[in-house]
């Protein structure tokens, strides 16, 4: 059985997963410890954004979001580090709704923009391309490709 190596730019989006999980993980207790510092803190990170006000409105369940999210990314980080397929086609479609998404929001506000949204906005239009163009890399395919078959 021929061992397949990870690609460091895929050791270091499974870390990040993992990153996700400890910030998730933190976030749900906060809610349940300090609802208002959790306010407080996702407002801060957020002030002009609808993703607070969004989070917000789920009042008790926010714990349970949070919890969610953190399962699930360290599902993704499992996935990923193990050059699961499955997990390259999840990250695949998640970052296409998040280029898409920010795309939308970024002519949304077209108007009535400040530097810091354009500047942030663009990054994370720039990080979606740069990753999708990683995961599509014949490189990356293939080890996944490759570690799937072995199984």
């Amino acid at each position: 059985m021929e061992v397949v190596k990870r690609p460091w730019g895929v050791s270091l989006l499974a870390i990040l997963c993992f990153v996700a999980v400890v910030s998730y993980t933190s976030l749900a207790i906060l809610s349940l410890a300090s609802p208002e510092t959790l306010r407080s803190i996702l407002v801060g990170l957020s002030p002009q954004g609808s993703g607070p006000e969004l989070l917000l409105k789920l009042g008790a369940a926010l714990g349970i979001y949070f919890a969610v999210m953190a399962a699930f990314a360290g599902l993704l980080g499992y996935g990923t580090w193990t050059l699961r397929n499955w997990a390259r086609w999840i990250t695949i479609v998640i970052v296409t709704i998040s280029l898409v998404g920010t795309a939308i929001s970024l002519i949304a506000v077209l108007s009535d923009i400040n530097l810091f949204t354009a500047l942030l906005g663009l990054l994370r239009l720039g990080l979606s391309i740069v990753v999708l163009w990683y995961f599509w890399s014949p490189k990356v395919r293939s080890a996944f490709t490759s570690r799937s078959s072995q199984t």
